[in-house]
């Protein structure tokens, strides 16, 4: 409070005085210039202080009147307002805000400091200038919070952002309603403000916590995250980032913006959130939020996968720098960037050690392969040598090269350490399993033992494929060693594969690559098979004794006895050796590239082997019958042919865990027999396919399906835009609504369908505008716990998804440039129709009007077409929300002027063109809303342009 001793009212009011002439002066200096705010700041401050000074006696002097804290309040609000109705972008207004916030920050801090030097700063009702000054700031923005002008809403929301995070200390009441303003504004119809709003409110409440919430009041994070998700505005999702608060609860919802529609938006995941946040602290060596360590490797994998294959060049560069980032933050090691992921699953870790090698040279050209590197390999290890010879291999690096790769005799010896340790290891764990039981943690130790050793395999056999095979000596090392392990048991089915690569190098060809693989599969099943008969003549038991010394007469045979009963035991283990088998047929199938014809080797495996398993009751060796059956059929047209019924069949009557892979065997088969299957592929895909697709409820059988299907679009095989709309409504439906998989996997088919051709993006149109319609009457039917995407979310789709500038190949014709300008007749059409949409679908689709793609050229017939259903939505279906309305005549004024020169003509001069007949007769049959107006007689009409039109109508109809 101001002191006791008060200036006399002479003095009081010359003092007001220059008061009032010296504060519009520091008001016009910070409009300069930023540099000169914080001495204007000290400035007013010494102002406001000597007019805390000036106060007045009420109340017989019981009380005093603040007269020159108020006057001075009263200046600052009145700078204010001449600021506040200029719009966004002013420099000189946003520099008067930016003034204020700091003066706030500066009053504030000093305050505290006062507060301290008296020993009074942990007294919550110390009164002061300061506190005072800013409770009554903060109420009169607020009487602005919600005004009309979206130019007020915007400043008055700038201000605050400026002063939130230096109030201080406000009563709980003020803090309440700031909050409760600031979440109404988050809802703003304006981009602008939703975008100050978002800034202002993250600010006050980065400090909430739940027991700060009463009732069943939303929390501040859960706003924040709800409009990162679906806030239509890039602009916004972006202030949510850079503002929301990074946790473990917070960063899957900041991951999954790194496939936001907006390339800005993913480049401020990677470049505004996790690279800033690996490190905390004064010396950057606390570990973060986001550093790598404390990601999951799922988390790990999305960054690099979305990063490196973003389609945007800025958004790549900004995730090469942050895998940079990485290695700096864990010891400067490639090897400990290996450890960050999952070495054996998809290619993550290989492209960003590929991104590595070529961002930073200087790890590539230090990385040494010496002999005690070989001695001691792990994953990390072997996985390094692996894609250091594949890099080098594809920059054709043949120095390197040679001074990397071990010979062949070197590598088959390591190979088979490896492989001797491996089953050394699978061997002790399972004698192990059979004498005591392993507690949890245990039984996971060993369990990660075997994958890591098996990892350490598979690179080797990776990087013995690169190897020259010229040398006899040593293909005559490696080929038994790699026949050998392809015949074991513990051989997983991974390695199997590996191993098939290596003798694909080894051997001549195919054919020579077949016999290998069926004969390990016959020695395979040879102990297990029925005994054969014995010959019809006995022999002496002397071995030497001639041909001339066999009797003339045949002795009778001894009769065969029956066959003996297998045992459970052996039972099981012959549908072991049935499945190893299955599991060599199909790796091999996999690498044959040549006809089934030419190979009749395959005839017997598969009359052996294949088509007896496929009667097997058990479904895992069903399922590998059937993937075998298939690749037959991939590589035997006719054959194909004969059993695409056989496979729909046994999809009807499979369980949902096998129907993924009969689903894939009729998609392959279509994809490589396209021409075979010309006369029946729209019977497949139209009458059973897209007849499943209504019927499959399991995610992962829908997720196949739908991938599938979408391959045979792309492929031209479904060549039916109904496959397209299908595959829309499934993207729509509320049953797959938590189907991620299927999610991702359709709207990288949209995109890739749409940017393709002209063509696509025009079915792409229709379908969305007819879906549009529809979806009202499944949203309606929603039941709780269902959902679906927004109409918002709908449209936003269809105009990027249509828009002509994203074409892959851009053909320069106005037709292919003026594709949302028909997009923009197709809505105003149905905005012509009566009680098709609802108002709130209008707002919808006239909001996306003003996000079109307006070419700079187009053709007459086209604009004028355009401008005329304009001006007849105006005049026959007048849109009633004022936001509607707005946006129409937005993007009226737009075509209007953009075009001027074409669109002179009048309309009764466009009536006479011949090509604007059609056009003109649907339009005059339009009858107008109001109903009244069209039975009064056609004379007593004289509203400007509506009487010519509603004559037109009265004429039609002979009155």
């Amino acid at each position: 409070m101001p002191g006791k001793s008060k200036p006399r009212q002479q003095d009081q009011r010359t003092n007001l005085e220059y008061l009032s002439a010296t504060v519009p002066k520091i008001f016009e200096q910070v409009q300069v210039s930023v540099a000169n705010h914080q001495k204007n700041c000290v400035a007013l401050h010494k102002i406001q202080s000597d007019a805390a000074r000036f106060c007045e006696d009420v109340d017989n002097g019981n009380s005093i009147k603040l007269t020159g804290e108020k006057m001075f309040e009263e200046m600052v609000q009145c700078m204010l307002f001449h600021v506040l109705p200029l719009k966004k972008g002013t420099t000189t207004a946003d520099r008067v805000v930016r003034f204020i916030g700091a003066f706030i920050k500066f009053i504030n801090e000093k305050d505290a400091e006062d507060k301290a030097s008296q020993g009074t700063i942990d007294v919550d009702d110390e009164d002061s200038t300061a506190t005072r000054f800013t409770a009554r700031l903060l109420r009169f923005l607020l009487k602005g919070i919600e005004a009309k002008d979206k130019n007020i809403r915007y400043r008055v929301l700038h201000a605050l952002v400026e002063m939130v995070s230096h109030l201080g200390e406000i009563d709980e009441g003020m803090y309440n309603v700031l909050r409760d303003a600031l979440l109404g504004r988050t809802k703003d119809k304006e981009a602008v403000v939703r975008t100050q709003a978002v800034i202002a409110f993250a600010r006050l409440c980065a400090t909430e916590t739940d027991d700060d919430l009463e009732g069943d009041e939303v929390s501040a994070v859960d706003v924040l995250l709800e409009m990162l998700a679906h806030d239509p505005s890039s602009d916004v999702r972006r202030a949510v980032l850079l503002n929301l608060p990074i946790t473990a609860l917070t960063i899957p919802h900041v991951l999954a913006r790194m496939r936001d529609t907006e390339p800005t938006v993913r480049k401020v995941v990677i470049s505004g959130i996790l690279d800033p946040n690996t490190t905390q602290g004064d010396d950057f060596k606390v570990m973060g939020p986001t550093h790598p360590r404390a990601l999951t490797i799922s988390q790990r994998e999305q960054i690099v996968k979305d990063g490196l294959g973003d389609r945007d060049e800025s958004v790549r560069r900004t995730a090469w720098i942050l895998i940079g980032t990485w290695i700096d933050v864990i010891n400067v090691s490639v090897l400990s960037l290996l450890t960050l992921f999952d070495l054996g699953q998809d290619t993550v870790a290989v492209d960003a050690l590929l991104k590595v090698f070529a961002w930073r040279p200087d790890i590539f050209n230090n990385i040494v392969f010496g002999d005690d590197y070989w001695k001691k390999l792990d994953p990390e290890r072997a996985f390094l040598a692996r894609v250091f010879v594949d890099h080098c291999l594809a920059i054709k690096d043949e120095n390197r090269l040679e001074a990397v790769l071990p010979t062949v005799s070197n590598l088959a010896k390591t190979i088979s350490q490896s492989w001797n340790t491996l089953s050394e290891a699978i061997q002790n764990f399972k004698d192990d399993k059979l004498v005591r039981d392993f507690d949890e943690a245990e039984l996971q130790d060993r369990e990660d033992d075997l994958c890591a050793k098996q990892e350490v395999l598979a690179e080797l056999l990776k990087m013995a494929v690169n190897l020259d095979y010229s040398d006899e000596s040593g293909r005559r090392v490696m080929f038994p060693l790699i026949r050998e392990m392809t015949s074991k048991e513990s051989l997983s089915e991974t390695l199997v594969g590996h191993c098939l690569d290596v003798l694909r190098k080894l051997t001549q060809d195919e054919k020579d690559l077949i016999r290998i693989v069926v004969e390990i599969i016959s020695d395979l099943r040879d102990p297990f098979l029925d005994e054969p008969e014995e010959p019809p003549v006995s022999f002496r038991n002397d071995p030497d004794a001639s041909l001339a010394e066999t009797p003339t007469v045949t002795p009778t045979p001894k009769p065969r006895p029956p066959p003996r009963e297998k045992t459970d035991a052996e039972k099981w283990q012959a549908l072991q050796v049935d499945c190893r088998c299955l599991v060599l047929s199909i790796a091999m199938l996999e690498r044959v590239n040549t006809t089934f014809e030419e190979n009749s080797t395959l005839e017997g495996l598969m009359r052996d082997l294949i088509v007896p398993s496929i009667h097997i009751k058990d479904a895992h060796i069903r399922e590998k019958a059937f993937i075998s059956l298939g690749l037959c059929c991939s590589i035997a047209r006719k054959r194909a042919l004969n059993s695409v019924d056989f496979f729909k069949s046994q999809i009807e009557k499979s369980p949902d865990k096998m129907r993924p892979s009969l689903y894939k065997i009729i998609f392959d088969m279509l994809m490589v027999h396209d021409l075979a299957f010309a006369r029946s592929v729209t019977e497949i895909t139209d009458q059973f396919l897209m007849e499943r697709l209504t019927k499959e409820k399991d995610p992962q059988v829908l997720a196949t399906l739908c991938l599938g299907i979408s391959k045979l679009v792309l492929a031209g095989i479904a060549r039916d835009v109904n496959a397209v709309a299908q595959l829309m409504f499934t993207y729509l439906s509320p049953e797959t609504s938590g189907n991620q998989e299927l999610r991702q996997c359709l709207t990288t088919f949209f995109g890739v369908y749409s940017y393709s051709s002209v063509a696509n993006q025009k079915d792409m149109m229709g379908i969305f505008l007819r879906i549009f319609s529809e979806s009202k009457k499944t949203r309606a039917d929603l039941k709780n716990d269902e959902t679906m995407i927004t109409p918002v979310q709908l449209v936003a789709m269809l105009v990027d998804l249509t828009d002509p500038s994203r074409l892959n190949s851009a053909v320069d014709t106005e037709e292919n440039d003026s594709l949302h300008l028909r997009l923009a007749i197709e809505i105003l059409k149905e905005f012509l129709k009566p009680d098709l949409f609802s108002e709130d679908d209008k707002k919808i689709l006239s909001q996306a009007l003003t996000k079109l793609h307006v070419p700079d050229t187009v053709d007459d017939k086209l604009i004028r077409q355009l401008k005329v259903y304009l001006d007849w939505v105006n005049m026959r279906r007048p849109l009633k929300d004022l936001t509607s309305r707005k946006a129409l005549a937005k993007f009226d004024a737009l075509i209007s002027k953009k075009f001027e020169k074409q669109l002179e003509l009048k309309e009764e001069e466009l009536r006479k063109l011949e090509e604007l007949q059609d056009l003109f007769d649907f339009l005059d049959d339009i009858i107008p809303e109001d109903d009244d107006e069209i039975f009064d007689p056609p004379e007593i009409r004289t509203k400007g342009r509506k009487r010519h039109v509603y004559f037109h109508f009265w004429q039609r109809h002979g009155v």
